[in-house]
């Protein structure tokens, strides 16, 4: 982020989002030092999950949207949107809201799936109901 050096202050969310990330303290130092991390430094810092070498990169991505895909769509719905909203809120809030989520999940038939194939140990079906 070499905004600062050049008079102009990071956009996008940096100042927002980084520290969040990875820490007020690494986000300072990333943002007011102009900080270019390597693949590692990302990964250390907690800005990337995962590295892959770039000649297997779309099939390292292919193999992990696959595995992601096996899993009950509705469950990764509310996963993704407890993320997403959890991460704004109050603890206790996005504790609730988990929560709140679960329970509605409870109702569906894709969780009735899950359990039925979890105890017959076999790969579920899901409906997306």
């Amino acid at each position: 982020l070499p905004d600062l050096a050049q008079g102009a202050l990071p956009l996008a969310g940096a100042t927002a989002r980084l520290p969040r990330i990875v820490g007020r303290g690494r986000a300072a130092q990333i943002l007011l030092l102009g900080d270019t991390l390597d693949a590692a430094e990302a990964l250390h810092a907690g800005l990337v999950s995962r590295l892959y070498p770039r000649a297997s990169l779309t099939t390292e991505a292919q193999t992990l949207a696959a595995l992601i895909a096996t899993k009950g769509p509705i469950a990764l719905r509310y996963v993704k949107e407890s993320l997403r909203r959890g991460a704004d809120l109050p603890l206790d809030a996005a504790l609730r809201q988990e929560l709140d989520l679960s329970l509605i999940l409870q109702t569906t038939q894709d969780r009735a799936e899950g359990v039925a194939a979890f105890k017959q140990k076999r790969p579920p079906k899901f409906k997306n109901r």
